[in-house]
Parts: C-alpha cells; sequence; structure tokens
C-alpha cells in the first residue's frame, strides 16, 4: 500500500491539516512582520494597487495606537528618525475591527500570553469598513498585488460576503495556505526525485507559519520553490520545447520581477535545459538572456511607479534610528574599499547569531519565539540527508550552475542587507534572516544529490515531516497560552 499511494497528494493533505492546526494555534498578528503586511493585503483587497502616501508625522500623531506602539518600539522618542519633516511614507487604512488591540497593541513589547476567548470575540466581530485606522507600510508598501494574491482575494469575497472581521483575517489566512500547498503539490510532481526534501522543507516551523499568515512571504517562498522544482525538471526533457514552456517561462520571470527582484536568480536555472530542445544554441542563449532582462525590466518598472513616482524614498535603517546607515556613503565607501564587503560577508557568515541563521527553520515571530539551536541544527542534517538521497543525474556542470545560482542569491541578499540595514563600514551585515533563503532552499540543496532513494524513503519523509510540524504546534501553543 506504501509502494502504490501517490506523495503528492498525501504531502498535500499533511500541509493543509497541519497547516490548519498551526494556523488556529498561533493568535493573530503573532507572525513576523505580519501586521506590516495585513494592511497592504487588505488595500489591495479593495483595488488600490498603488499604496496611498501620507506625511510621517500626520500619521504619527493620529488617531492609530498600533502605529504610535509600534514607533515607540523602535525610537523611544515615539517619531521616527526623518530626513525632513515633511517626508513621507506609503500607508494603507484598515478599518479598526480587523486589528483588535488584544492582538495588535502590544505586538512590538513583551511576550504575552492569550485566550481563546480573546479569538472566538474577534470572530464575532463584525466588519466596521466606516471606522479606519491609518497603517504606516513604508517597506510592505512597495509589494505587487500578485504578493498577496490569495489573501487579497479571500478579504474580497468575506467583504462582499459581509463576514465577520476575524472570519475574513482567518479565511485570508487559510486562502495562503491553500495556495501554499498547491505549489508544494506541483513541486513534488514536478520533481518526484527530491519529493522527500521538498516536503520536509514544507514542514519546517517557518514554513508553516509563514504559509498560514497574510505576509507576502506565503506566496513568495511557495513561488519560489515551485519555480526551482519546474526548471530543475526541464532539465530531465530532450523534446523540443513547447509553445506553453515558452510562454510559462515568460509569465514565471515576470512573476518573479513583481515578487522580489532578489530571487530572479532561480531563472538561471534555465541554462540547465538542455540546449537542443531549441532550433539552436544562439535561440536558446538569447531566450535566457532575455527572460533575465525582462525581470529586471518588470521589477524596475514596478519599483518606480510603487516608490519614486509616489514621492517616497525606498525604507530603511535609517528611519527606525540605527545609527550611521547611509545608503549613498556605503556605496562611496564600497567603491574605495571593495573588499570591505567581502570580510564583512564572511565574518557575518561564520556568525550564525548575528543573521539569525535558525529562522531558515526555526520559528520567528514578532517574539522570539523558544525554539533552540538543537532543533535547527537536527533538523537541518534531516534536510541535508533528504539532499543526498533521491538522485538527480546532474554532471558535475550542472551542478556547479545551480551552486552559482544559488550564491548568487546569497550573494545578493547580504549585499542589499549590507547597503540597508548595516552602518557605513561594519564588519558585519545587520538584517539578514535565514526565512530569506527558503525560495531558493532547492537550490542549495540539490547539488548534493549523490545516492539513489532508499527503501523507505516516503514513511521516512513523511514522519520526520510530521514531527517537525507537531514541534511546531507545540512551541507555538506553549508559548501563546500557557
Amino acid at each position: 500500500m506504501i509502494k502504490n499511494f501517490k506523495f503528492e497528494r498525501t504531502g498535500f493533505l499533511l500541509i493543509l491539516i497541519f497547516g490548519a492546526v498551526v494556523r488556529i494555534v498561533n493568535p493573530p498578528f503573532q507572525t513576523a512582520d505580519e501586521l506590516n503586511h495585513f494592511p497592504r493585503a487588505w488595500q489591495i483587497s479593495e483595488g488600490k494597487f498603488f499604496s496611498e502616501v501620507e506625511k510621517v508625522r500626520t500619521v504619527e500623531r493620529g488617531n492609530n495606537p498600533v502605529t504610535k506602539g509600534l514607533i515607540k518600539w523602535v525610537n523611544p522618542n515615539g517619531e521616527m528618525t526623518l530626513h525632513n519633516e515633511d517626508e513621507k511614507f506609503l500607508v494603507a487604512k484598515v478599518p479598526s475591527s480587523l486589528t483588535p488591540h488584544d492582538f495588535t497593541l502590544n505586538v512590538a513589547n513583551n511576550l504575552h500570553t492569550f485566550s481563546f476567548d480573546k479569538i472566538r470575540n474577534f470572530l464575532d466581530t463584525p466588519l466596521n469598513p466606516e471606522k479606519t485606522e491609518l497603517h504606516i507600510v513604508p517597506n510592505t508598501g512597495q509589494y505587487s498585488p500578485l504578493a498577496y494574491l490569495p489573501q487579497a482575494t479571500a478579504a474580497f469575497f468575506g467583504r462582499i460576503l459581509n463576514l465577520n472581521a476575524g472570519i475574513i483575517y482567518y479565511l485570508m489566512g487559510f486562502s495562503a495556505l491553500i495556495f501554499s500547498a498547491t505549489c508544494i503539490f506541483f513541486a513534488l510532481k514536478f520533481l518526484p526525485e527530491k519529493r522527500a526534501l521538498i516536503f520536509l522543507l514544507a514542514m519546517t516551523p517557518i514554513f508553516l507559519t509563514e504559509i498560514t499568515s497574510n505576509s507576502a512571504d506565503a506566496v513568495i517562498y511557495s513561488i519560489g520553490i515551485l519555480a526551482a522544482a519546474w526548471l530543475l525538471s526541464l532539465q530531465k526533457m530532450t523534446v523540443p520545447i513547447s509553445t506553453q514552456e515558452i510562454f510559462a517561462l515568460i509569465i514565471l520571470a515576470i512573476s518573479l520581477g513583481l515578487l522580489k527582484q532578489v530571487y530572479g536568480t532561480i531563472l538561471l536555472l534555465y541554462f540547465l535545459i538542455p540546449h537542443r530542445r531549441f532550433k539552436n544554441f544562439s535561440r536558446f542563449i538569447s531566450f535566457g538572456i532575455f527572460l533575465l532582462a525582462l525581470e529586471l525590466t518588470i521589477s524596475a518598472i514596478w519599483l518606480y511607479f510603487a516608490v519614486e513616482a509616489r514621492g517616497v524614498a525606498l525604507f530603511d535603517g535609517y528611519y527606525l534610528g540605527y545609527e550611521g546607515i547611509n545608503f549613498a556613503a556605503q556605496k562611496i565607501f564600497l567603491s574605495e574599499n571593495p573588499v570591505s564587503f567581502v570580510t564583512a560577508f564572511f565574518n557575518t557568515i561564520i556568525s550564525p547569531d548575528v543573521w539569525r541563521a535558525d529562522t531558515f527553520i526555526n520559528l520567528m515571530g514578532n517574539y522570539n519565539l523558544a525554539m533552540s539551536y538543537d532543533f535547527f541544527y537536527f533538523y537541518l542534517a534531516i534536510l541535508i540527508f533528504a539532499a543526498a538521497f533521491g538522485k538527480l543525474n546532474l554532471s558535475i556542470k550542472f551542478r556547479l550552475w545551480i551552486i552559482f545560482a544559488a550564491f548568487s542569491t546569497v550573494f545578493a541578499i547580504f549585499l542589499t542587507e549590507y547597503f540597508i540595514w548595516t552602518s557605513v563600514g561594519a564588519e558585519v551585515i545587520n538584517g539578514v534572516q535565514g526565512r530569506y533563503f527558503i525560495p531558493v532552499a532547492l537550490m542549495i540543496f540539490c547539488p548534493l544529490s549523490i545516492f539513489p532513494p532508499p527503501k523507505h524513503e516516503k514513511v521516512f519523509a513523511i514522519c520526520a515531516g510530521i514531527f517537525g510540524a507537531a514541534v511546531t504546534i507545540f512551541i507555538t501553543y506553549t508559548n501563546f497560552f500557557i
């Protein structure tokens, strides 16, 4: 019976079941940065694809205690650090019934416990679209509607059906879960050689928590893994490339450009496709270059209209009062001291506690939930084991190319954080978290693929995945309800 069951269906159902339990035991707005993502998702559901703009000081002096609390958490004086007093940020208006203070007012302060009675009250709260609060969304406001597609769609229909505020909130999270589980389902179908690895990645605490939230990471993580699995599967094909595949590659390039530019490096896996599938080698190379250029162009166009054309600057650590952060000065320093970044990069890599490497697996909420590095290293060993088995027929050249593509993403993420979260000339890079590498996790692990799958691969993957999910549920529940 075990030999004949469809692993992708079982994986899909397990992700849905355990994801739903995680959503239930994780109180509203406790997932990392969810309070910043939710207003953007709601804004998109109202058809506002570009965020509104407002003076920062006007919002700070407004009637939203949640925003005031968040600002006071980063700046004790209760004001954002600005370049000038008239500076503007991207903002979003949200019905206050959707952000009850039981869950949002202290979200950035000390760890506190909840009760299911508070959740029931939220579920019973009618949506009141007339009474709104203005939220600052300086970083999430620049995300495209694609990054919140399932949540915004659910919010739209929830509003049309006149559902209660709490029901709409949970419906948005469950929609993200269904979308993400579907992406993993197809990833398993495209790349059955790495089904154990893909499933185990999907059952990590951080992945299960993010894909049940209103964060854009639910979509970004899932599409990243699906895209990598599909592109890796194309290297096995020998028939001439079809029109449908060409069209899908173009859609993928556009999608990555609208999600996060840094993950455009996933498109480098295109060059693993046998060039014999094209009419000639030059057409193969030209189309690959076109895809990369398309992703960069789409990303640049979106950022221009979402940020620069709105009269706001890209958000960085300066506004939160972190000393020494200056994007322009950092560029000058790097041009004059090019080795400085390389030094800072390696200094940070060897200090996993500095860049929160454990959040590649461990929970990362608005609080630092009590998950140990022991679990991180244990589950990481399981992932490496799953990566080594389930052999992909990759040549040394292909393995090196995948490593190059993965390293390009890692390098780009550290470089981005070097500019926006690190003081000029610092010897370590701030702001990097392990979860940023989840979309390229397959690219990181697949070059390790050496051995054929073990006899009981499916049983091993399911048991290990259930274990990871069970730990997620236990840690989340005990931190928030006991």
